[in-house]
């Protein structure tokens, strides 16, 4: 009797997990329908490739480092993975998380612009939970920084975790990569230490491979409905995604930033040339994307500029052409891309709080 019971409870296991499976299957057809009805075939070339590349990262996240018990700090973005508004003068790093252990982080921070790390919530209202920003001041004299991730800091430096909290994501900015010293993130659990892994099972395979269908499909809602306002108004440039905004709160914005941004549209044009006069800040920089929010290739084109790589107008802004005519600097390639989203990036301001945020100028080139 209790053979027959493992061998039923066996099959019960096996069946969820290819539902699961099928789930899965299901989300990836519904994504690629979604993507292949773009409007140019550079669209739904690059929105199915899309597709793929957010399943591996789902899948390998969700999957394979999906254990707050043993948390690995791993790197979430490259120049063949790019997700979501993505810098492509960042490197994101992720940790899962639980609101019920508690962390220890600790490294170097190196002598990047910006330091930082963001508690992302898996549940409630608002997915962002607070920002740690890696000044030098929280550093001694070596460079090492530590803070913690808990319900109860008690009087530590750190981020306080809710229930809905699960995941610690690290953001390290760089003018010149090079040329500059990467910091170092690391997560330690706190407390009783994890036993050894154990094996897989096939019910915690099932639930997260339903994760990552859920994944699949959470994310194609949200960006149709921040990339159709934004093609509302075609080649403005504005202050954009604060912390109230769902596509701020859904694509993990950093509240140390004030993003601004747009539509750009080469159809009929010559290029289009922006001009942005930035406050005083850590880090300023202008990237285009495609229509997936991905940012554009940056390994053999000129897709995003810092203010490293730009050159000033005498007043201190920059003005930057988008498309048309090749140009020596400040320059931005859309190679064989008609449309697509652009943002400015002001990091850190160091001006008064509550400044304005002008509006970008945007000139037609005919």
């Amino acid at each position: 009797m209790t053979a027959e019971l493992s061998e039923s409870s066996n099959d019960t296991a096996t069946d969820e997990m290819l539902a699961a499976w099928g789930d899965l299957l299901s989300s990836m057809e519904g994504f690629a329908q979604w993507a292949a009805a773009g409007e140019h075939a550079v669209d739904r070339a690059e929105g199915l490739r899309h597709g793929l590349r957010y399943l591996g990262h789902l899948a390998e996240y969700l999957i394979e480092h999906n254990d707050p018990c043993r948390p690995e700090v791993t790197l979430a973005n490259s120049p063949v993975r790019t997700l979501y508004g993505n810098s492509a003068d960042c490197s994101y790093y992720m940790s899962r998380i639980s609101p019920k252990r508690e962390y220890r982080v600790w490294g170097q921070r190196g002598d990047a612009p910006l330091v930082s790390a963001q508690v992302h919530r898996y549940s409630g209202d608002t997915r962002v939970a607070g920002t740690f920003v890696v000044t030098d001041e929280v550093c001694d004299e070596d460079g090492n920084y530590e803070f913690y991730l808990s319900s109860d800091l008690r009087g530590r430096l750190g981020l306080t975790l809710d229930e809905g909290c699960g995941e610690v994501y690290f953001r390290h900015y760089s003018y010149r990569p090079g040329s500059e010293t990467a910091p170092t993130f690391f997560v330690e659990l706190l407390g009783e230490p994890a036993p050894p892994r154990p094996a897989l099972d096939e019910a915690t395979l099932a639930r997260r491979i339903r994760l990552v269908a859920k994944g699949m499909r959470l994310v194609q809602p949200s960006l149709t409905s921040l990339v159709d306002a934004l093609r509302k108004r075609p080649n403005q440039i504005v202050a954009a995604w604060d912390p109230e905004d769902p596509a701020f709160d859904f694509f993990y914005g950093a509240t140390t930033q004030t993003y601004l941004g747009g539509w750009w549209d080469l159809r009929g044009t010559n290029g289009l040339e922006v001009t942005f006069r930035p406050p005083p800040a850590a880090f300023v920089s202008i990237q285009i994307f495609n229509r997936w929010f991905e940012a554009m290739e940056y390994r053999d084109h000129v897709t995003n500029l810092n203010a490293a790589q730009m050159r000033p107008n005498e007043d201190g802004s920059f003005t930057v052409r988008i498309g048309g005519d090749p140009q020596p600097v400040n320059w931005l390639d859309a190679f064989e891309h008609e449309e697509g989203i652009v943002m400015i990036r002001y990091i850190l301001r160091r001006d008064e709080p509550g400044s304005g945020t002008p509006p970008a100028e945007v000139r037609v080139l005919r």
